[in-house]
């Protein structure tokens, strides 16, 4: 019993190491999205290399676990802030869509709506959150964004998504991606449809 325990304290990332990946994420994003004139370009192609490195140092372990035995209710809870606590962030601090979005669709749903919440949840999710749980995670999540953009209304309704994603995270990892897929493929197609980006 000792033994499994100092193996499954092993694959649990250090504070330092998290506190690397974020910092990590947020530099990289925001040189990108200076040097490239293209938001999406510049997601697929810091994403899409933080989740090549990412994905090469997970373990099975880590890459599917997630706790049983958490309530029904929180997982709803979990879901509910997953769907609509952005929205409800930015409607109590009064940040509405105004812009149309920049960029096509299709070029949006491969970046916004599929490799950054894929990789979100293979950095934030797996390495960052096990390591500085789950408030701090949402805290550091939500400022992540305006540190990248000045957009400081969204940060109460990127902290409650992220929160939204680590209750379902606890339930089933698997679960967590797919909403998280879910959810910002949506805002993206919301976003073309209403004329007004949603991120």
């Amino acid at each position: 019993m000792r033994r499994r325990t100092r193996h499954v304290m092993a694959e649990r990332p250090s504070v330092v190491e998290a506190l690397c990946w974020a910092a990590g994420v947020i530099l990289g994003e925001r040189q990108a999205r200076r040097a490239v004139g293209s938001r999406a370009g510049a997601l697929l192609l810091v994403y899409g290399g933080l989740g090549i490195v990412a994905a090469s140092g997970m373990t099975n372990k880590a890459a599917s676990g997630s706790e049983r035995g958490r309530g029904r209710g929180a997982l709803a809870l979990g879901l509910g802030l997953t769907f609509g606590g952005y929205q409800l962030g930015r409607w109590l601090l009064h940040d509405r869509p105004s812009n149309e979005p920049s960029e096509p669709l299709a070029l949006e749903l491969v970046s916004l709506g599929v490799v950054v919440p894929i990789v979100e949840e293979l950095i934030w999710g797996a390495r960052i959150e096990p390591a500085m749980g789950l408030a701090v995670t949402s805290a550091v999540f939500a400022v992540k964004h305006p540190v990248v953009d000045g957009r400081w209304r969204r940060v109460l309704g990127l902290g409650l998504f992220w929160t939204g994603l680590g209750l379902v995270r606890r339930r089933s990892r698997s679960a967590a991606a797919v909403a998280h897929v879910s959810a910002n493929a949506g805002a993206v197609l919301l976003g073309h449809r209403t004329g007004r980006d949603r991120f």
